[in-house]
Order: structure tokens, then C-alpha cells, then sequence
């Protein structure tokens, strides 16, 4: 990825954490366009407020989606690894886990367009080290996610049959340390 869209990619982070997955881009019909395209290529569930750039997004979604279905299958990582660090991949070399999740915030923030009161739902970063509520499991096509609290975010992370094992033993709400790794420990310090 370019350094340019990578830019933009973290502009978007950055904006879709302070104002929500609603977003107004201002700038020349170009840097519109890099926009739309750099959204569309990282997954995020934005939305742009302006037609034209958000038409331009689903675009170059279906775009990337397409040349998708024709690409290899991905390595995948190691289960201590999945969800973290993110993809910056095209999605055809996204891994399982990887598109498990995209499905899950695609889902979960398309709710959240019919129910005003649902948190937004979005993927690991570095941001989110340290302690945090537990918030839940899901499989999403035999892939096992965690759930975590963050602030004003659901934040939503791949985790390891083992470690989903362990977290069925957790209430929701209580305390959860998540490591740069991504992996989790609760209670003394037990590594899940």
C-alpha cells in the first residue's frame, strides 16, 4: 500500500474513533477519490455523507471484492497472532480470521445504522492495550472472536479455540488485560 493511502487509512481510524462511522470528506474531487478508494480497500464500515464519494467507495468496494474471489487462498497466521496486528492486505490476501471479522463489523455497524443506542463495533488496534470489560464471544464462520469494551467502542479481536474456551468462564463486564499481541489475560494475570 502506498504511502499515501496508508495516510488516508490512518486519517480514517482516526476519524471514524472520534466522530463515528458517518463521515464528510472536504478536499479536491482527486483527493475524494483517494479517500473513497483508500475506504473502500481497508474494509472499514464507513459511510461518506456525500453521495458522490460514497458511490465512488461501493465502487471500488465491489471492485476489491471481485478481484478477491479470484485470488489465492491465505496463509494464515498463527492462532496467537489472528486479528493482530490489522490487515493492511488487499482483502483476497486477508486471512480467514481476517475476514471473519470484517463480516462481523460489516453486520454489526449496519445495525447500528437502525439502532442509534448500539455502540460501534470496529477491529484491534494498539489504542486498545491495557485493561477492559469483557464484552463477549462469537463464532463467525467457525472463527472465534472476543469482545472487548473499549470507552465508546466495541472492539473486536481473533482469538484461538483455547483462549475462546477459556473466555466462556468470564462475565461480561469483567476485567480483561489485552496485550499488543492481542493476546488476553484475566484475573492474576493467567494468559488465556
Amino acid at each position: 500500500m502506498k504511502s499515501l493511502t496508508r495516510g488516508i487509512v490512518a486519517a480514517l481510524r482516526l476519524a471514524m474513533g472520534k466522530y463515528g462511522t458517518h463521515l464528510a470528506v472536504n478536499g479536491s474531487d482527486f483527493f475524494k477519490d483517494r479517500v473513497a478508494r483508500a475506504a473502500a480497500h481497508s474494509t472499514f464500515a464507513v459511510r461518506f455523507t456525500d453521495a458522490t464519494v460514497e458511490a465512488r467507495r461501493e465502487r471500488y468496494a465491489q471492485a476489491f471484492s471481485q478481484q478477491s474471489v479470484q485470488a489465492p487462498s491465505p496463509v494464515q497466521r498463527p492462532a496467537s497472532a489472528q486479528g493482530w496486528p490489522p490487515s493492511d492486505a488487499p482483502r483476497g490476501r486477508r486471512t480467514a480470521t481476517d475476514r471473519a471479522i470484517d463480516a462481523y463489523l460489516a453486520e454489526r455497524n449496519r445495525t447500528r445504522e437502525r439502532i442509534r443506542d448500539m455502540l460501534p463495533h470496529r477491529r484491534f488496534e494498539a489504542r486498545d492495550v491495557g485493561p477492559h470489560p469483557f464484552a463477549g464471544l462469537r463464532t463467525i464462520d467457525g472463527i472465534e472472536l472476543a469482545l472487548i469494551h473499549h470507552h465508546h467502542d466495541i472492539v473486536v479481536v481473533g482469538i484461538d479455540a483455547r483462549t475462546a474456551q477459556r473466555l466462556t468462564r468470564v462475565k461480561v463486564g469483567e476485567s480483561i488485560q489485552v496485550r499488543e499481541s492481542g493476546s488476553i489475560r484475566i484475573g492474576k494475570g493467567r494468559r488465556l
